[in-house]
């Protein structure tokens, strides 16, 4: 607990949710190997009166609560790279904690959030349609070659395309109130051998970022304008 927010981390059914969403693996790994990791080094100071410089009053501080019963307060950066203020609750004396656990911690909830937008097994698509700009273009996979148009594809071109496939990942989420465009500025849409639809993924135009909206989430994110050409490239003439 912060501030001004409250983070709850908490798992049910092997997986870790943040306030009710799905977690990021890599945040939660993170904030569990930091709390292992952190060593409690000299005091800093005895006096109540120091606890608002170091940002370690009850409401100024950040409440680490682990479990039902312990817990601990998080204060200012100490003066050197890795280190905070901490203290417990009811003592006076407030601790330089050596560790990652002050920046593992003190994340936002869009930090904390999973944010893998689409995630498909390369290894089983065969074909990928891409609408752009109104523009249809078909990847395909033939016998160890990428074709597209009935031309050689573009190696580069293939390889970034399927690597975005692999795992597509956003930068944040769109507000509540945001909705998708019936007919998306660019659509995605990934095939297996026998012709099943294996994910899709639309795409529109934003004010820098792309909004993307994906079969395997309800959520609407926001994306780089850059990830968002490695997986629907502008279309090169003959294509």
């Amino acid at each position: 607990t912060g501030p001004e927010r409250t983070v709850t981390l908490e798992r049910a059914n092997d997986e870790w949710t943040v306030n009710g969403f799905l977690a990021d693996s890599t945040a939660v790994a993170r904030f569990w190997d930091a709390l292992s990791e952190s060593e409690i080094g000299d005091v800093a100071a005895t006096n109540p009166a120091n606890h608002e410089r170091l940002g370690i009053t009850a409401d100024s501080a950040w409440v680490l609560t682990i479990g039902q019963e312990e817990r601990v307060l998080l204060g200012h950066a100490g003066p050197q790279f890795g280190t905070a203020y901490v203290r417990l609750p009811d003592a006076d004396e407030v601790y330089l904690l050596r560790g990652d656990l002050r920046s593992a911690t003190t994340r936002s909830l869009v930090d904390w959030r999973d944010k893998l937008v689409l995630s498909v097994d390369t290894a089983r698509v065969t074909a990928v349609e891409v609408t752009r700009d109104g523009d249809t273009r078909r990847w395909e996979r033939g016998d160890g070659a990428w074709t597209v148009g009935g031309q050689g594809a573009d190696e580069t071109e293939v390889r970034n395309l399927l690597q975005e496939l692999a795992a597509f990942r956003a930068t944040g989420f769109a507000a509540d109130s945001i909705t998708m465009k019936e007919t998306p500025d660019r659509r995605i849409l990934a095939f297996d051998a026998e012709g099943n639809e294996m994910a899709s993924l639309a795409l529109d135009e934003g004010d820098g970022n792309l909004r993307a909206f994906s079969s395997q989430s309800p959520y609407v994110f926001q994306v780089p304008s850059w990830r968002a050409d490695r997986i629907a490239p502008e279309g090169g003439d003959g294509n």
